[in-house]
């Protein structure tokens, strides 16, 4: 099962059931169920959820988020036409300077035999 971006669950007492839910799922010892959760690292109840299992934090670097920004101003048919050269240095260089570091924490809580 894969959880995407579960800190975007901002109904506190919604997101405490699913949480509960899937902790359920993991007491189940004879279940093939395996999951996959994805949450930026800010939500303490989703990192006290998952505490005890694999965690991967990915951090995009500068040149990841300059690629990305690129890529989206010169593969949008509205903008390519729109903006001139030097102004879209001067955005990707804004975005990639303000976005550097951000990161995505993810819990993989894995039910049996992972390997």
């Amino acid at each position: 099962m894969l959880v995407d971006a579960l800190d975007e669950c901002y109904i506190r007492r919604e997101r405490e059931a699913f949480l509960s839910a899937l902790q359920a799922l993991r007491v189940l010892q004879k279940t093939s169920v395996r999951t996959f959760v994805t949450s930026r690292p800010f939500a303490q109840d989703i990192q006290r959820a998952f505490k005890n299992s694999p965690q991967v934090e990915i951090k995009a670097t500068e040149s990841d988020v300059r690629k990305f920004v690129r890529n989206e101003i010169e593969n949008d048919p509205d903008l390519i036409d729109l903006i001139m050269p030097e102004l879209k240095e001067n955005i990707i260089s804004t975005i990639a300077f303000r976005a550097c570091g951000m990161c995505v924490m993810i819990a993989a809580s894995l039910f049996l035999t992972y390997y």
